[in-house]
């Protein structure tokens, strides 16, 4: 269990450099893990659900100690296997603008605190396809495909998340988004 909470941290993890006034940019390398919520069940938080990785990278902006606005984009696949008749697997392509809410801003914690608590908010667009499971047979095995239409969607991203500086020019940030 004790491995499997680390791998979820990393797997959600997004490496960054660090964001001040002073280096008002920063860029980011974002490895994902996506969780289902649907028709077939739910497995957010469930860890025994089979992990659909997806990657993707940022570019945010400073814009005061209390606020960061940047863009987001990511692409892998999600999913959901409750067992053989009931699985889907499809693939994603997100894109937001987001901003975050700095709690290190000075007036909540201290701005120079190497932990940096935030909430983010952003607006969307997803794109979201099937993938097709094909058995030893050669026969197409996706289950229900009108759970996964082939298209976009507008997406509203909420959540929370944590950076912590390691050095001026380096952070690590996990982050969780509805």
């Amino acid at each position: 269990t004790r491995n499997l909470f680390l791998m979820a941290f990393f797997v959600a993890s997004q490496f960054t450099n660090a964001q001040t006034a002073d280096y008002k940019f920063a860029v980011g390398l974002n490895v994902v893990k996506n969780e289902y919520n649907g028709d077939y069940g739910n497995g957010i938080f469930d860890f025994k659900q089979t992990m659909y990785p997806s990657a993707g990278l940022s570019l945010s902006y400073y814009l005061s100690p209390s606020f960061d606005f940047g863009l987001h984009g990511n692409y892998g696949n999600y999913g959901y296997y409750e067992n053989v008749g009931n699985f889907f697997s499809g693939r994603k392509f997100d894109m937001s603008l987001f901003t975050h809410y700095k709690l290190n801003n000075g007036y909540i914690l201290q701005k120079s605190s190497r932990f940096s608590p935030f909430i983010s908010l952003g607006v969307g667009f997803a794109n979201y396809g099937i993938n097709p499971l094909v058995d030893n047979s050669g026969t197409d095995r996706t289950l229900a495909p009108t759970i996964i239409i082939d298209g976009g969607d507008l997406i509203v991203p909420v959540g929370v998340g944590l950076k912590y500086r390691i050095t001026d020019g380096f952070s690590i940030q996990y982050q969780y988004l509805y």
